[in-house]
């Protein structure tokens, strides 16, 4: 779900890495399931793209 919401809000994975201050390849593997992001990481996520951490993590608007 994060690259959808990432695409949705017209964010490259390198811009959102820079907000986040992680690497392109980081948010890359968060996209594809390789790594889970982290708490702090998701609360950030879910301010800059204005939704929840549910719809981040499984896709689930409330």
């Amino acid at each position: 779900m994060i690259a959808e919401i990432r695409k949705r809000n017209n964010y490259s994975q390198s811009a959102l890495a820079k907000e986040l201050c992680v690497s392109q390849q980081t948010v890359s593997h968060w996209e594809n399931g390789v790594r889970t992001p982290s708490i702090d990481k998701l609360i950030i996520m879910s301010d800059l793209f204005g939704c929840t951490i549910d719809e981040l993590v499984r896709g689930e608007k409330q």
